[in-house]
Parts: structure tokens; sequence; C-alpha cells
């Protein structure tokens, strides 16, 4: 139960998908599978596993189904059971008049929260738009009192960088105390500094990834789909990218190497113990666990998720991917469920560069590009397995 087959090794190829009964278990092992044993499950583990799959399937006549059926019923049990409360995001879609005003005139040198309905900076950008919204949303809904404070706390700010980090924390549904006092800690720190601690991930640089040497990786063979939350949430959150790289200490030794190291053990671990209150911890995450545990931080993400299996890629392209890169590109990353014919691993869809796909790989601690034509056709082979099985995508 290694991690997964370093890119470039020979694999075993795939089976084809022409035979039903061998996609019905393979649709039935992603209900039951989440992140295979490891991840990458040894054959000794997958033959027994594939077994009781199997006879399960057997005994309720579900081979002998079509595969959209399978899939029907796949989406009632883990989507349709699912509570249907869902919170209203950018509801209003502008920002009042107002807000906009006062947020277009900031200090000088200092970046402006880009309107509602505009275009975000680019690739590597502190603030995506969504978050300039809401932020924007909050300052106009603030009490005079707390309003004031919001604006010598952003018109003190140093930098365009960390003023859009402070912004960012507020847009990540921090009260005006925890905000103020993070704009305070901050205050005077170059570029660079806020860069490294307060961004786990730099999308405008793909390749390793690393706190001063230190691999930001999964801990363990289990935990893809918790570090795959965790970077989801530290991207919408720059409190808590802080919080893992100086344990929100002033103390220089807490942000060294191996605190930060010891604080993402401990972390993914919490996550994947909260995802996994029923599935077998050893197996993995279910994708259903790592939606439920994502939506935990609907505030700081600014959305709730869905996951939705992906088949029939091979014929055209599947909504579900077209949307997942929508979402990426609109700075909301999604978890993506990839495999051979079980599921094995995830990755992290985090945007989007020309026609190149940016995926943060926990196994690899790098930041990997795909082609977007493969991602619609259901390939994940640069990321080392040939099929995607799953995504979680925003729910609209």
């Amino acid at each position: 139960m290694g991690k997964p087959v370093p890119r470039g090794r020979q694999r075993t190829p795939a089976p084809k998908k022409g035979a039903l009964r061998a996609m019905s278990v393979g649709l039935l092992a992603l209900l039951f599978t989440g992140c295979g044993p490891g991840q990458h499950a040894q054959t000794s583990l997958e033959i027994p596993m594939i077994s009781t799959v199997a006879s399960s399937a057997a005994s309720i006549d579900l081979l002998d189904l079509l595969p959209a059926k399978v899939i029907e019923a796949c989406q009632w049990l883990f989507t349709g059971g699912v509570s249907a409360t869902q919170i209203l995001i950018d509801a209003a879609g502008q920002v009042g008049a107002q807000a906009s005003a006062d947020l277009s005139s900031p200090a000088p040198g200092a970046t402006a929260a880009t309107p509602a309905g505009t275009s975000t900076a680019g690739v590597g950008s502190i603030l995506t738009s969504g978050q300039s919204d809401r932020a924007a949303t909050r300052l106009a809904g603030l009490p005079s009192a707390d309003r004031a404070r919001m604006d010598a706390a952003l018109a003190a700010a140093a930098t365009p960088e960390a003023r859009d980090y402070t912004l960012k924390a507020f847009a990540a549904g921090h009260s005006v105390d925890e905000v103020v006092r993070f704009a305070q800690t901050i205050h005077g720190k170059k570029p660079r500094w806020l860069r490294t601690h307060l961004s786990l991930i730099d999308l405008s640089s793909p390749g390793d990834l690393s706190y001063h040497g230190s691999p930001v990786d999964q801990v363990d063979n289990t935990t893809c789909g918790s570090a795959s939350i965790l970077m989801a949430r530290a991207m919408a959150d720059p409190l808590y990218a802080l919080y893992l790289t100086t344990g929100d200490s002033t103390s220089p030794a807490e942000a060294a190497p191996a605190k930060f190291q010891a604080r993402l053990a401990a972390e993914e671990q919490r996550i994947h113990s909260a995802s996994n209150e029923i599935w077998p911890q050893s197996l993995g995450t279910s994708p259903w666990g790592l939606t439920n545990e994502l939506n935990r931080y609907t505030v700081a993400t600014g959305t709730q998720y869905g996951w939705r299996p992906v088949v029939g890629t091979s014929a055209g392209e599947n909504p579900a991917l077209r949307e997942a890169i929508t979402a990426a590109g609109n700075g909301r990353p999604v978890p993506v469920l990839i495999g051979d014919w079980l599921p094995r691993h995830y990755v992290l869809m985090v945007g989007q560069v020309g026609t190149d796909l940016l995926f943060y790989d926990p196994s690899e601690a790098a930041v990997v590009q795909v082609n977007e034509h493969d991602f619609l056709t259901g390939d994940a082979s640069a990321l080392g397995f040939p099929h995607i099985e799953a995504v979680i995508t925003p729910v609209r």
C-alpha cells in the first residue's frame, strides 16, 4: 500500500469498458470504495474487496441493470438523500453602488476589491472575483463602527498584497475582530513573506510544492482526500493557511518546516477522522464523506459541493467535467477522484492556464498541468491513472 506509482512508470492497462458486467462492478465499487485501500490497493487487498462487491451486487441483481440505471441509483442514494439545505452564494449578483464606490478608492498603491460581475485577475492573484464580491457585500452591511475599523485596517496596509489578504480573510467569513488582528499580524510583512505563509500553493509556478523545503503533501497512504480538503480550505482562508505555517504564533521557531509538517499531519488526520466516521479509514475517503467534510467550510469557500460519478467520457464531453473546469477557473477548487477501473486517488483542480488545467497532486506535492481536452474525455494519465471516476463540484 504505497503512494501512487511515479508518473512515467508502466501501469497495467485498464479493462475495456465494453462488458456490462465489468462496468457495473466498477460503478458499484465507486459507491463503496472512495479512495481504495491506501489509495492504490495491492492485489492481495483488491481481490477480496472486488469479490465482496460483486457478490453483493449479484444478490440484488444490480449486475443485470444498465449502467445508466446504476448511475441513477448512485445519484439517488448519495445525492438525493443528502440534505437539500443550501446557502445563497453571491445572491444579489451585484454589489451595491455605495460598496463599489468605497472599494474603488483604496489606499495609495493598494488594489481595490473587484465589483461583482467583473473578471478576476490572472492565475496566481490573491483575490478571486467571488471573494471580492463577498468582501464588498459584507463591508456594505457592517454597522458604522465596524466599517470604520475595517476601513482603517485596509488603509493601514503597507502593500496591495497585504490589503488583498485582509479582504480575503474577511470574505472567508471571519469577524471584524479576527480580521483586524490578522491585519496587525501581517502588517509590514514583505510580499514574499505573505505569499509563503498565507498561500500554500502558487498557481503562477507549477511544479514542486513546499513550505521552506517541507513538501505540502499527503502524510500517509490514506489521506489524499484529506489533503485535498485542506488545500481547498487554505486557498480560501488565509487565517487557516497562517495557522498551518506558523501555528498562529509570532515565534520564528513555530514557523519552522518541522513544525509545519507536524501541523499538516495532525490536520490531515483530523480531517480524515471527521470525514470517515462510518467509512473504514484504512480505505481512504469516500466521495460523499469528502463532500460532507468540504461543506463544513462553505462560508470560507463560498459554495456548497456535491459529488458526481463520471462515465461515458469516451464518446464526448461530460457535462460534469465541463462544470468542474468552469468552477476551478472561477477560483473554486474541485476535488477529482481518479483511478483505473477502481477509484484510487484524489487530486484537486485549482485553476487553468490556456488549454492546460492545474491540479494539486498531494501524493507528488506538486502542481501538475493536464491538457483540457484530455480531461474532458476522462483521461487522467498525466496524473498517474487512466480514468476520472468522480468530481466534487459546486452546487448551483
